[in-house]
Parts: structure tokens; sequence; C-alpha cells
């Protein structure tokens, strides 16, 4: 049996839909509204903590990579790959290129910069003495300067056979013409610094003696570490670098690493590490103890150590042991490093320009960049107890 709805007098259903008054439909439609705000709200709120976020962790990845190369880096400083005997070392190389900043990291002979393995420059674009030559102090954008020499440790070549002042060491592959290396007999500390003239043979000319069979020969790595601006037009760290070629100006440099097939005479080239780096102190930790124990009694200034004064942290003048340049900065036995880390140019992150406090100075930017400042001390391993 079908059932139908009951209608009134009227005609209609007693079921039939009802309608929707205005009243409702605002109610509906402020409900609605109120629920898309929040969930917008809430999404760029998010979107906005990400963007922080991404560009915090960005930064923190940059100046971690940054301590880590240094760090690499001055744990070869002024190595020579074995015990050194200062009276058995020889520098072989031409009187102008053992002036150069990489020229002369082991012994004396050559003033200012003889027995320099690292030294520093406050403001480097602006330092008196930072070096010229292959367009490297033009380039510079701010902040400190840091030369590091020592030998890449990890490229170890033998000489095929004995070697004698009149002689060229050999080895059987993995150099080039115009490299600079650093040969050493071991077993007779015997240091030679000398520069290749062709593959895998470079002149023992003036060594102090006969170098053994086998004995090891070492690229010379020099670095030079500075600020400028990258190809995105954002502040980076670069570090100049030994190579084969002809410098250039710019980074479009013909200067490239020493390694087949690249060729020509010996240069440097920028190569860069990180972007994001707007500023960069180097505070030197030095021993000022007559007898060096390896221990870091005050820090300061790259001018500090060349002038051979430093103060306590108790505000006593600390005069480093020596009579030259070179002394001074022998006695650095640890480096504190401070970066100050900025997000892209194209990312306006914070809501307003943040003031920031970098080398004892507060500055309120005109963008919305986020900045971060990152610090720690790296230890000279060849120099510590």
């Amino acid at each position: 049996m079908n059932t139908f709805p009951r209608t009134s007098r009227h005609g209609r259903s007693r079921y039939a839909t009802q309608g929707t008054t205005l009243v409702e439909l605002m109610v509906a439609l402020v409900l609605g509204l109120l629920v898309v705000s929040v969930v917008g709200y809430a999404y760029v709120g998010s979107k906005q903590a990400f963007r922080m976020q991404d560009a915090l962790s960005r930064m923190q990845e940059n100046a971690r990579f940054v301590f880590e190369t240094l760090g690499y880096d001055l744990r070869q400083t002024g190595s020579p790959g074995c015990y050194f005997d200062a009276s058995k070392s020889v520098n072989g190389l031409a009187t102008g290129t053992q002036a150069k900043w990489y020229g002369n990291p082991f012994n004396t002979s050559i003033a200012p910069t003889g027995g320099v393995a690292i030294i520093g420059y406050d403001d480097a674009i602006n330092h008196a003495n930072t070096p010229t030559e292959d367009y490297l102090k033009s380039g510079i954008l701010r902040g400190d300067g840091l030369a590091v020499v020592g030998v890449d440790t990890l490229k170890d070549y033998k000489t095929t056979a004995a070697t004698a002042p009149a002689g060229n060491f050999v080895v059987s592959s993995g150099l080039l013409a115009n490299q600079l290396v650093v040969a050493r007999d071991c077993q007779n500390h015997l240091t030679y610094i000398g520069q290749t003239t062709a593959a895998n043979s470079a002149p023992a000319t003036g060594a102090s003696a006969t170098f053994n069979a086998g004995s090891r020969v070492f690229p010379l790595d020099a670095n030079f570490y500075h600020l400028r601006t990258n190809s995105h037009n954002e502040p980076a760290l670069f570090r100049q670098r030994l190579g084969v070629g002809t410098a250039s100006a710019g980074l479009s440099t013909t200067c490239k690493p020493p390694v087949s097939p690249n060729s020509g005479g010996l240069c440097t080239y920028p190569e860069e590490l990180v972007e994001g780096v707007e500023d960069m102190q180097f505070w030197y930790g030095v021993d000022t103890t007559a007898t060096a124990d390896g221990a870091a009694d005050a820090y300061g200034t790259a001018a500090n150590i060349s002038a051979g004064s430093v103060t306590a942290p108790d505000g006593t003048a600390l005069a480093i042991p020596g009579t030259s340049t070179a002394e001074y900065w022998s006695r650095v036995v640890s480096i504190r490093v401070d970066l100050l880390m900025v997000s892209r140019s194209d990312e306006s992150i914070t809501s307003q320009a943040q003031a920031y406090t970098f080398n004892g100075t507060t500055t309120t930017p005109t963008d919305r960049r986020l900045r971060k400042v990152f610090s720690t001390t790296l230890a000279i391993r060849n120099r510590m107890p």
C-alpha cells in the first residue's frame, strides 16, 4: 500500500522543504569567513615560520662548513710533512716568489713575510699589506683576511731516486709544471721548497745535502681567506688558492687548479666556499710565556700580533716574545672566528629591519633580511703541546 504525504487545507505538504532566511545566510557567511580567516592565518604563520627556520638552518649549515674548512687548514698550518730542522731547510724559490704571501712559510730569510705560515689582515680591503697580486686585494668586499700556508698531506709523492743538490726531485706522477712543492727527507730532517719546471720534476738547486730515494714530495698548500661578492651578487667567503694558468680580474679567471689537463704558469685564483657570509672577524690567541707552552694567554687582533703586544683579560699588557713580525706570528696557537651570516637578498623574512651586534658595534640595516652571528675557536694543531 502506498503512503502519500498528508496535505494541509492550503494544499501544501507538511514535509515540504523550508527556505533559508536572510539572517541564517548571514550567520553562515560570517562563520565561513571566520573559519577561512583562522585557516589562512595559520597557513601564513606556519609558512613564515618555515621560511625563517629554513633560512636559519641554511645559515647554521654554512657557518659549520666554514668552521670545518678553516679548522682543517689550520691543522695543516706550518706543517712541513714531518720533523722540521730549520738548519737543514732551504728555500730554493726565486726571491720574488719567496716574498709573496705563500712563498716562505718555513724559514725566516725573507722579511717581512719570512717564516710566516699564518698571518692575518684586519679590514683586509683597507690594509696596507694585503696582497695585491693576481687581483686579490681589489676583489675583497669587507672583513678580515687570513693567509694559511702548509703542505697538502693528502698528496704524498715519493722520489724515484736519490737527489743531489745539483739534481732534480723526480716522482712518477701527480705533479704539473710550475707547481710549488716541499721535498722532505724525514730520515735526515732535510727540507727543500722548490718549483717544478716540468711535470713530476723539480730542481734541487742549493739543497743542503743529498735526499735519499723515496723522499717525500708534497704540493705546497696556500689559502687566503676573504670575503667578496659572488656571481649572484651575494656576499660570500672565498679563498685564494695556488694554481696554474694566467691570473685575471674577477671570478672568470683563467688560473685553474693544478690538476691535469690544466697548465700554465704559477698563479692564484679565487674559489668560492659558501655564500651568505656578510662579515668576518679573526681574533688570535697568542702564547706569551717566555718558554712556549702552547697555551693561549690572550687574544688580539692582527695589528696587535704584528706590533708584538696583546692585552690580557684583566687588562694587563703582555709582550709577545720575539723581535720580528715572523716571530710574533709564530706564537699564535689558536684563532677565534666570528661570522656574520645573512639570508639571501631575495628573502624578506623579518617583519621589520632587525638590529644586530657584530664586533662590538650595533647596526640597524635597511632591509628585512635575517642575520645571525656564529663564533668558534680553532686550535693550530702543529703549535699545540
